[in-house]
This record gives C-alpha cells, structure tokens and sequence, in this order.
C-alpha cells in the first residue's frame, strides 16, 4: 500500500491544517526544520508545530535544506558535520523523538560533484554515526539518488522527486495511491510525484507539492 501527503514551505496556519486533515486522501505533511538554503521563514515556521499536527492524525516526511551545489565554498565535510549537528538540534526543540528520519534536501538533479558528495556524506554519517535520529535524502530520481547511494556506507533513507514525468499522475490525487517505485527508483520511500498543485478541501485554497509513500508517517516521528 501506498499513502498519500503534501508539502509546503511556508506553514499555512492551524485551521488550514486542521481543514486540510478531515476528510481529505491526505495521510502526512512535509515538516521543514530550516536549514541554511531553507527560504520561507528563519526560524522555520513549522518547528513548534509537531504536536498540534500529530494530534490531528498527521504523519511526517522531516526534512532539512542544506547548502547546494553552487555554494562551493561550503561544501566540504565539516560543514556537512557542522549542518548534520544543526539539523539534530532542530529535530529535537521541534519534539521528533529518538529515530525519526531527517531528509537532507538535495536540489540539483543529475550527477553531483565531488564536493557536493563530500558534504553529502560526512551530514549523512554525522546524523547516523552520532545522533539518535537517522538519515534521509530527499533528492532527483535520475541519477542523483544511484550516485548518493553509491557513495554512502550506512543505511540511507530516500525520498524522490520525479515531477510529471510518466508515470505521474500529475496534480491528482489518485485512489489507490502510487508506488513510490514508480518514480523510478526501486528503493524509495516516499516519490514527491507533483509540483505547484493549487488544491482546495473543505474551503481552503492551497498551493502545494503533491506526495505518496510506502507508510503513514515517513520519518517515523
């Protein structure tokens, strides 16, 4: 079984949540730590959000954004490390308990460059080698997620975007959900299947990314 979520960047508020809950295909929602690329809200809006969201029934796909691939400057594995500590920090004043997966939020499709790796790597081993959470990568189905898996010696989580591109539904909500295999990746979790999908349930009008994964709560949190 597949369920479905969205995502959305900046926190819309506690009635849209509630709206968006009853009664709607949805099962979870993105939760966004923050994170030195992320652009809707610093602190992020959504940190003191956790328990209001998981009393309504919601899941969560966790995620954190990172430094990207044309911030040269930063991509090396201390600030892999010093980012990985960050997003800890960040998981832990927003309430996620110990296992939770963190998705680090790779933008850049195609094949990364080694400095891009280098920072990728030492975030994933500080989050898995020296945390209580575990690590997660949220990046393109092409050849980013072979490449990242490739590079890594610890167990990885992943969740893909692959956006309306066939086999994607598109900005519907189909019943059953798809498999998240279908995004191309035999291995994922979680497929975020379209983008910009303006939706409107019990009376609120939202623009979001449209998601389906393999459980009820992708990051276990």
């Amino acid at each position: 079984m597949a369920y479905l979520g969205f995502d959305i960047c900046s926190y819309p508020s506690d009635s849209a949540m509630q709206a968006w809950w009853s009664g709607t295909p949805f099962y979870f929602c993105g939760f966004y730590l923050g994170g030195p690329r992320y652009a809707c809200g610093n602190p992020s809006p959504w940190l003191n959000k956790r328990t209001y969201l998981k009393n309504l029934g919601y899941g969560f796909l966790v995620l954190y954004v990172g430094y990207q691939a044309g911030d040269t400057s930063y991509l090396t594995s201390a600030q892999g490390i010093a980012d990985a500590k960050d997003a800890v920090a960040k998981a832990q004043q927003a309430g996620f308990p110990t296992g939770t997966i963190i998705y680090l939020d790779v933008e850049q499709g195609g094949l990364l460059n080694p400095s891009f790796l280098t920072y990728i790597d030492a975030w994933i081993n500080e989050i898995n080698n020296n945390s209580s959470y575990r690590p997660g990568v949220y990046c393109s189905y092409s050849q980013t997620a072979d490449q990242i898996n490739n590079s890594i010696h610890v167990n990885c989580q992943f969740a893909i975007y692959n956006i309306n591109i066939p086999p994607s539904p598109g900005c519907t909500t189909p019943s059953p959900a798809p498999d998240p295999t279908n995004s191309g990746v035999v291995y994922a979790l979680d497929w975020q299947y379209a983008q910009n999908c303006l939706k409107t349930y019990n009376g609120v009008q939202l623009t979001v990314d449209l998601n389906t994964a393999t459980t009820l709560n992708p990051s276990n949190g």
